[in-house]
């Protein structure tokens, strides 16, 4: 789609993977001038926090599993059983933004709260986990690779299975590949989805952010809001071909076909268009506030003077228009 759409410019739609391993953290960093990230929240609020010159193009929310898991033989029962016990934070030594431990955190925080429990309630124990962070990051069209039962939770399943800890958070796609690991080891005692506070549903991938460099802004607004109006496409084509989109998401995010029944909320495929609503720019602005308040960021910034909605206005409003282009399952 993009090289269609670019196709009569100078500009072209590169994955970061090409640049090699010297700029694998540009996914967290945002230190290219001409970038375009879409993806978890934490590492793009995050950056605008240390003074990367960014804006927010638009936002998605789509609800993923937030597992609080325990062993299968514990004999626990709920979140209050598990008062004065054990959680896992995971600790990535590898990474430049520990985005996985502000997600564990605040998956835990949220259980706890929509159980009228606190922080102090538990004890939070660092487990490392030394894997390659980049390993499922940013993949390449023919680097799609499905049915991987090693999960980014390894140390943290290990040292559950191990009794080192009594419980730990999963989200997401992940989710599947963890219980896949376990091996019928380790059992779902709370999804934090289940919670009637919207809040609690709050997580490093809900909401994700659509993010730009300002320099590519600022210098190239036609191949932005082309762009744009690329994502709005293929948002639309998802929503109108959930077959096909199936075995595109299955393969991202290395999980099965039959984990989506399992692990994605029904409708999902309604939920790919990004938007700059007042409900989900609240959400990351709370998302925010938790980060600032745990001392994920130290310092604060305003989210109306990160927002640019020209792009996503204009090819909304149709100022942009093209066919969307038949696509192969």
């Amino acid at each position: 789609m993009f090289d269609d759409a670019f196709s009569d410019s100078e500009t072209s739609v590169r994955n970061i993977r090409e640049l090699g391993p010297a700029h694998a953290n540009a996914h967290f960093t945002h230190d290219i001038d001409d970038f375009i990230r879409e993806g978890g929240c934490t590492p793009a609020i995050w950056a605008r926090s240390k003074g990367m010159a960014t804006r927010l193009l638009g936002i998605t929310f789509m609800r993923e599993p937030l597992g609080i898991y325990v062993r299968t033989d514990d004999p626990i029962d709920s979140i209050q059983a598990l008062t004065g016990k054990r959680f896992a934070l995971p600790v990535w030594p590898q990474l430049v933004f520990d985005f996985w431990r502000v997600a564990a955190h605040k998956g835990i925080t949220s259980a706890l709260d929509a159980h009228e429990m606190q922080a102090p309630d538990v004890q939070f124990v660092d487990v490392l986990e030394n894997e390659n962070p980049h390993r499922r990051m940013n993949l390449g069209k023919e680097e799609l690779v499905a049915k991987d039962d090693h999960s980014e939770y390894s140390g943290q399943l290990h040292a559950l299975l191990n009794g080192d800890v009594d419980a730990i958070f999963a989200k997401g796609a992940e989710s599947a590949i963890v219980v896949r690991q376990s091996r019928g080891r380790i059992r779902l005692l709370y999804d934090v989805n289940t919670s009637t506070d919207t809040h609690h549903h709050i997580n490093n991938s809900t909401p994700r952010l659509l993010t730009c460099s300002s320099n590519l802004l600022d210098n190239h607004p036609d191949a932005v809001r082309t762009y744009v109006a690329e994502i709005i496409d293929a948002a639309q084509w998802a929503k109108d071909n959930p077959k096909a989109l199936r075995s595109f998401v299955a393969r991202e995010c290395s999980i099965h076909t039959t984990d989506i029944d399992r692990f994605f909320p029904g409708g999902y495929e309604n939920d790919f268009l990004p938007l700059l609503s007042d409900e989900f720019i609240e959400l990351a602005r709370t998302m925010k506030e938790f980060m600032l308040e745990q001392g994920y960021i130290k310092r604060d910034f305003s989210f109306k003077d990160w927002i640019c909605a020209e792009p996503i206005q204009s090819a909304i409003s149709g100022q942009i228009t093209k066919p969307v282009p038949e696509r192969q399952e």
